[in-house]
């Protein structure tokens, strides 16, 4: 009896064993298999160098076949360095709004399903430049893609960006060809001799 029962709680035992190592491969198979792609989102500026006055436009766009079904997307500024003067969306979602408070230009896009496959541009603001210096944020506040006949929230995924946006500089550091030349001759002697000195712009030389 004693064996029997021996025989019983060792087969029992292992029984478990391999039930549990089953269950535990097929729920790592299952998340694996549910995990959705976070897209790309990127922003980018016509211009980076730019003078007090001037106006930039910011494009945040989305790589092809994204699968975005809704996203809120912040572009984060200081106002005293940028002043915004209009906002345009792309018509990418089926539902589209703007907010804004100090500092923040914020996005909503909402659709049915997802956006199209080949929808790329999301939305883009124009921002009046009041000091140089200054930089955009992108912020993911919240992302959804279509996963099966799920939606999932992917905003831990997505990365920022930050754009700088300095002095527009037109010394013949910061040019090309036979100007760049002579400039790079003659911070050549600067650094043989220990001139420091600096651009215009206040961009050191070396």
């Amino acid at each position: 009896y004693k064996l029997i029962k021996f025989l019983e709680d060792d087969f029992m035992k292992k029984f478990i064993s391999v039930l549990l190592a089953v269950l535990t491969v097929f729920s790592m198979f299952a998340i694996t298999a549910s995990a959705a792609k976070a897209p790309t989102i990127t922003v980018k500026a016509d211009t980076t160098a730019v003078k007090v006055g001037d106006t930039v436009k910011v494009t945040v766009s989305t790589s092809k076949n994204s699968k975005l079904c809704s996203a809120t997307i912040s572009l984060v500024y200081d106002p005293e360095y940028f002043q915004v003067v209009n906002q345009t969306s792309t018509a990418a979602f089926s539902m589209e709004r703007f907010g804004e408070i100090k500092g923040k230009v914020m996005f909503l896009g909402i659709t049915n399903s997802k956006i199209s496959d080949s929808a790329t541009e999301l939305f883009t603001a124009e921002f009046k430049i009041l000091k140089t210096g200054g930089t955009i944020e992108l912020l993911p506040e919240e992302v959804y893609v279509v996963d099966g006949d799920n939606d999932v929230n992917v905003t831990d995924k997505i990365r920022t960006a930050t754009l700088t946006f300095n002095e527009e500089c037109n010394c013949n550091c910061h040019k090309s060809g036979i100007s760049k030349f002579f400039f790079d001759f003659a911070l050549f002697f600067q650094k043989l001799f220990g001139a420091n000195k600096d651009c215009a712009c206040g961009v050191a030389h070396y």
